[in-house]
């Protein structure tokens, strides 16, 4: 059970850091240009291409942590597409068919529907995960688990940015900070339920059930 546990706690912390930085990254390279983006096409299209980097480095992470050095490259592959187009789906979704009919005065209910944006990114990032593994049910477990986390994530990150209020008079740099820690808080809680659903998926595969219970019932015994 020790095993079953320490895979389970060194995949969340793997996953949690790996998107935490490229989420972090992406924020404060997107604040960065933000001045300079001609239109929302363009910007919809260089978010995919930050977002893709951004699940590239997490799931290089989460493939890392999986204790198979080649499964890297494929972790990261998934990730990055994952990432990229989950990214480029929800917001495009989101501005021609929700945006334009949102009206709504309550906050609550307004983060609630923002925050299906990330919800959709995470779900993407876990199909391709699961995909990858040629595993349709963990794919589809790992999509729950990353819809969940990162639209959590986006919720916590509304929630202190109410509480802030409007931060455009600041100067770029200081911006970059702020943006590049909220959307690392996004990223953190995304990659820790990935890594939690995958961590517990490969700890299963490591000690079956019938294994656990023979080892609590030698532990009961001495």
């Amino acid at each position: 059970m020790q095993i079953f546990n320490q895979r389970i706690i060194h995949s969340v912390l793997w996953g949690a850091i790996g998107f935490g930085v490229g989420f972090a990254l992406v924020g404060a390279i997107f604040e960065a240009i933000y001045l300079n983006i001609p239109d929302f096409d363009a910007g919809l299209k260089i978010g995919a291409l930050l977002y893709a980097l951004a699940g590239g480095i997490g799931g290089a992470l989460l493939g890392f942590a999986s204790k198979s050095r080649n499964k890297i490259g494929l972790f990261s592959l998934a990730g990055a597409l994952g990432c990229g187009l989950g990214y480029y789906g929800a917001f495009s979704f989101y501005s021609v068919y929700v945006e334009p009919r949102m009206a709504l005065s309550n906050f609550l209910a307004f983060a609630i529907v923002d925050s299906m944006r990330y919800a959709i990114i995470g779900a993407f990032i876990g199909v391709s995960l699961g995909s990858i593994q040629k595993n349709w049910g963990q794919a589809a477990w790992l999509a729950l688990a990353g819809a969940g986390g990162f639209g959590l994530g986006y919720l916590t990150l509304i929630s202190i940015s109410y509480v802030i209020g409007p931060l455009r008079e600041l100067d770029i740099i200081t911006l970059m900070i702020i943006f590049s820690i909220s959307n690392a808080i996004i990223g953190i809680c995304g990659g820790a339920t990935l890594g939690l659903a995958l961590g517990r998926h490969q700890a299963d595969i490591l000690l079956p059930p019938s294994a656990g219970i023979r080892a609590e019932g030698k532990t009961a015994l001495t």
